[in-house]
């Protein structure tokens, strides 16, 4: 698909290149407008091929001169886009002047030097005139946005609390909208976590796909073990804790079973489900309000599990006016979790939705029955800087009139009616303490 729309798109650009740029060196080299093609030909397949490292210089100079935040990269990217034209001309004029003196001295051709310079450059000059604005304005960045903020302080809800994972040191924290009370709540690595509502207690994945409990009140970190086949791949909606950080317990998967875990003596406990108590295909488990209970969802019924005092499991299918208060837990699983997505969100009829497409990360906010209609979009390419991945997550706060969407390691919050974007953190894979989030049984 690359190599068909790489020469779909190439080869009228090339076409159109050998042929002003052989019509405008007749009129000054006085030369046959035929053999002029064979020449232009010749020159732009050499330029074609002195592109290439060009484009590792266009790298480098996107990466000096533009700023990875939206705000920055949307007013530094025109200047970067007219430095790397400009060295893409320079370099151009270099080696289609080179090709130029040896083809008119192999074709018997005797031009003044600044002649031959004079119609390279202008050449050059007038095709570059067409095809630079024209690249320009279909891969420049895109949006309704009318006001980028350095913060996020003039929210309607300042102090909704923002659960993400930094940047920069890869610890999880929090931070309310408008920037204030920050903390951290795992001080080490974290790919994706399920964190205690009132944030005291969280389970999470290393950066070396352990599983980690780690309580807050005494600052301690339990690594938890589990013994997994190595086909047998896991979900943080697989796991959970109980509400005073007592047992953690993990739904398998292949085997049909849930593995509890004493935290304090690190004894475990397995027992086998019956095959309609737990789905086929990533199965998901929550804990309910009290200690030594959890829930298992099922095909057709869900199963409560409890912790018998000598450490033994007791399984009791549950009905579904039945079902005990579940321990409110929220969740961030990894990008490989095939049933969760925060790529979309809705709120009555409006909703969210990012487009990963060939050339570009879009953003729209539409009405549900008219997406061709946004009332925001926001579309960014990814030619230029690879680094440029915008947007990612996106949730809607309370009312739909703002929400949140991330973007190359940013958070960002949109005022949608105001079409105005501020920053909230350095942050990635946020969630709010939202049901949308809500670890459910």
């Amino acid at each position: 698909m690359v190599l068909a729309s790489g020469i779909f798109v190439l080869a009228p650009l090339m076409l159109f290149e050998i042929l002003a740029e052989a019509a405008l060196l007749s009129k000054i080299w006085h030369q046959p407008f035929r053999h002029l093609c064979r020449f232009t030909l010749r020159a732009n397949c050499w330029s074609l091929l002195a592109g290439i490292p060009i484009l590792f210089l266009s790298s480098w100079i996107y990466d000096r001169m533009v700023p990875d935040d939206l705000t920055g990269y949307s007013a530094r990217e025109p200047m970067a886009f007219s430095v790397v034209a400009v060295t893409y001309l320079l370099a151009t004029v270099i080696v289609e002047g080179a090709t130029a003196f040896r083809w008119l001295r192999r074709n018997g051709f005797a031009l003044a030097v600044g002649q031959t310079w004079k119609g390279v450059l202008l050449a050059n000059l007038a095709t570059y005139a067409v095809l630079v604005p024209l690249l320009y304005f279909s891969g420049r960045p895109n949006s309704s946005v009318h006001e980028f903020t350095a913060d996020a302080a003039w929210s309607s809800h300042p102090k909704t609390k923002v659960i993400f994972i930094d940047s920069q040191d890869g610890c999880l924290k929090s931070v309310c909208v408008d920037g204030s009370d920050a903390e951290t709540i795992v001080p080490m690595g974290v790919k994706d976590y399920l964190v205690s509502g009132d944030l005291k207690t969280c389970l999470f994945r290393d950066s070396f796909n352990n599983l980690r409990l780690y309580r807050r009140n005494d600052k301690q970190s339990d690594l938890v073990k589990l013994e997994l086949e190595t086909n047998e791949r896991f979900q943080i909606s697989q796991v959970a804790f109980s509400p005073a950080g007592h047992f953690v317990a993990f739904a398998g998967l292949s085997g049909r079973f849930v593995e509890v875990i004493d935290m304090a003596s690190g004894r475990r406990v397995r027992q086998s489900l019956d095959t309609q108590a737990i789905r086929s295909v990533n199965p998901s488990i929550a804990w309910s309000s009290a200690e030594r209970l959890l829930i298992v969802p099922g095909l057709i019924t869900r199963s409560a599990v409890s912790i018998l005092p000598d450490f033994t499991l007791s399984v009791q299918p549950v009905a579904a006016t039945n079902v005990p208060g579940v321990f409110r837990c929220y969740a961030h699983s990894a990008g490989d979790d095939p049933e969760q997505s925060y790529a979309t969100d809705s709120i009555g009829d409006v909703e969210a939705v990012n487009l990963d497409a060939y050339a570009r990360s879009i953003l729209s906010i539409h009405q549900k029955n008219q997406p061709e209609k946004p009332l925001f979009y926001l579309s960014v390419p990814k030619s230029h800087d690879t680094r440029q991945q915008f947007p990612s997550d996106v949730a809607f706060l309370e009312g739909g009139r703002e929400c949140l969407f991330g973007g190359n390691g940013r958070i960002y919050l949109l005022d949608i009616a105001a079409k105005r974007v501020g920053m909230v953190a350095r942050g990635q894979a946020f969630i709010l303490l939202t049901e949308r989030y809500l670890g459910r049984p």
